[in-house]
């Protein structure tokens, strides 16, 4: 019957066997040189006679002892080849995965199919699958963006001839009863929601193609959220939603991208006017944090459920509170804050309680000296 041991088990023989080896030679050694010690002894001989009979035994002895150690020495270079290194590169490799770095692995040389090996070439197996299907997946999405860009752009024409004729029939055309005007004022607001979507397609396309880029002038953060303010405050009146503007440091002018900074902003002050329940505040308050000016955007809309968090900022994602509360939503709009932000050397996440019912904060922060960005 043929005996498998698992990895666990031959490394516990290959340690017992590189510790114990030199010893036992040492053992035997000891044992024969002491009963010839005795019998040499016991005949009365002298003490240098005994030691020249004896001699070739020490010659013996050493040679014993350096081929233990020559034999240990072996097995230790067989161990650290055939399972130390190679389970070092595993961890390696594995490290990279998870960090999502791929990369192609290269065939490991060990002799026979222990665990080890095998356990390598699966993962090399899983690793070059990995590769290949994210080569396929940019592919793919290469080609998507290209149609989405030029969908766009084809479709920005004919939405703006249309939205020119129905304002144009609202203000200088003929009598209208009410339904017609009821009629082309809802033609309007869709025409308006499909231009707003083709300006967000268009400028997710170009943000991830890097084709914008931030052109950074002085400027006044303070002055560009009050004018975001003033244009969100119409829609918040609507709902008896109070806006409020509060300074916790000086704000002094710093280099950014006025545009790419608005656009941050505007989502995220957006979505905090639409996801506000009635008759509620919206707090927007300026810091200085750690050598940046974070803006905390905080309502009381309804908590973000945990299983939404890792993907809230991603493309065309959509959770189920925002789904009931604005159909008609992209879900471009986050996605679109948080690579303009970015693109500022800034960041932006969220605060959520579940359990505290407390609403939802954003934040903002975008380095105050943004010379090195």
């Amino acid at each position: 019957m043929k005996i498998r041991l698992c990895l666990a088990e031959k490394i516990a023989l290959g340690l017992i066997i590189l510790v114990a080896l030199p010893y036992f030679f040492v053992l035997v050694a000891g044992v024969y040189f002491y009963n010839n010690a005795l019998e040499c002894f016991s005949v009365h001989q002298a003490a240098i006679d005994c030691l020249a009979e004896m001699r070739p035994f020490y010659f013996g002895l050493l040679g014993l002892w350096i081929g233990a150690v020559t034999i240990s020495g072996v097995l230790v270079f067989i161990f650290f080849r055939d399972f130390v290194n190679p389970i070092e590169k595993l961890s390696e490799i594995a490290s990279d995965i998870a960090a999502g770095k791929s990369r192609s692995i290269p065939y490991l040389k060990v002799k026979g199919k222990n665990e080890v090996a095998r356990l390598y070439d699966a993962i090399r197996n899983m690793s070059d699958n990995l590769i290949n299907n994210i080569k396929k997946l940019e592919t793919a999405n290469k080609f998507k963006s290209e149609f989405i860009s030029i969908a766009s752009h084809q479709l920005r024409t004919p939405l703006s001839a249309i939205k020119w004729l129905v304002e144009m029939l609202l203000e200088n055309g003929p009598v209208l009863t009410a339904e017609q005007k009821e009629t082309l004022q809802n033609i309007y607001k869709s025409n308006e929601r499909l231009i707003a979507l083709v300006t967000d397609l268009l400028n997710v396309g170009k943000l991830e193609a890097g084709e914008i880029t931030a052109r950074r002038e002085l400027s006044n953060i303070e002055n560009l959220i009050k004018s975001e303010i003033e244009l969100c405050r119409a829609e918040a009146e609507m709902k008896n939603i109070k806006i409020n503007l509060k300074l916790e440091t000086d704000v002094k002018e710093i280099l950014l991208d006025p545009l790419l900074f608005i656009q941050g902003v505007r989502n995220i002050l957006d979505n905090a006017v639409i996801y506000s329940p009635e008759n509620t505040k919206v707090d927007v308050n300026i810091s200085a944090q750690n050598g940046n000016y974070v803006i905390a955007i905080h309502n009381d809309g309804p908590p973000i459920p945990e299983i939404e968090h890792d993907r809230l900022f991603t493309k065309f994602y959509r959770g189920l509170v925002a789904q009931r509360m604005k159909p008609e939503g992209s879900g471009l709009g986050l996605f679109i804050a948080k690579l303009a932000i970015e693109s500022l050397g800034g960041a932006i996440w969220f605060d959520s309680p579940i359990h505290e019912n407390s609403g939802v904060t954003f934040y903002i922060s975008v380095p105050i000296d943004s010379r090195n960005q």
